[in-house]
């Protein structure tokens, strides 16, 4: 292993056993260039035994773990999703910033994620300001969310910095609705995540029979 790799992750030989539970680490690829990056998302794929996120231009739909209520079972259409890694844009008090985290659960049947806000925010430093997940880095164009909690984006984009605020349809920016999440759920949010837990468990007892 590369020495940059090495303090990065430690040698090859303290990789996770698979068979194990699975140490799901976080990494700031930021400032490496794009074959660094490539080497550490495979070592981290090697070591963690989870797939890296293959890019789109766009995934139509994105939900939170807090906003359904739980990650294994799209929303949209009832597949079981799959936890991989990717490098995901989050919003701060200024710039956007990103992290590789394994804090996406994929549909592999169509274009839907669920995020697992709070993995992003714990692999941050202490005095990191998080305002929730806004997007996935990706070259040349990050990949953006055409809905978000079930509510249409706008993304806000500057001709030099790019990327760097998601507005909701509601007027609401992905901050505000942060803090709305830190303050605890919605009335109709938590009815919202009474009703998909129970159509996951309906899911999971027909799956059960087949």
């Amino acid at each position: 292993m590369l020495g940059w790799l090495k303090n990065m992750f430690g040698s090859s030989e303290s990789s996770v056993n698979k068979s194990s539970s699975k140490k799901h680490e976080a990494v700031d690829l930021s400032t490496v260039d794009t074959e660094q990056k490539k080497l550490a998302l495979d070592e981290l794929s090697q070591r963690s035994g989870l797939k890296i996120y293959a890019s789109k231009k766009r995934l139509d739909y994105a939900y939170t773990e807090d906003y359904l209520g739980q990650t294994e079972t799209c929303p949209r259409c009832n597949s079981a999703t799959e936890t991989q890694y990717a490098e995901f844009l989050y919003a701060t008090k200024s710039l956007p910033k990103s992290i590789v985290a394994a804090a996406g659960h994929f549909c592999p049947t169509c274009s839907t994620v669920i995020l697992s806000e709070d993995a992003v925010e714990k692999a941050l430093p202490s005095e990191e300001s998080f305002q929730g997940v806004i997007g996935i880095k990706s070259t040349p164009e990050p990949i953006t969310f055409r809905a978000f909690n079930d509510k249409e984006t706008h993304y806000l984009r500057d001709p030099q910095k790019g990327l760097i605020r998601m507005k909701l349809l509601d007027g609401t920016s992905k901050l505000e609705t942060e803090r709305d999440r830190r303050r605890g759920l919605s009335q109709n949010a938590q009815k919202q995540v009474k009703k998909n837990k129970r159509i996951a468990n309906q899911t999971k007892k027909l799956n059960r029979k087949k």
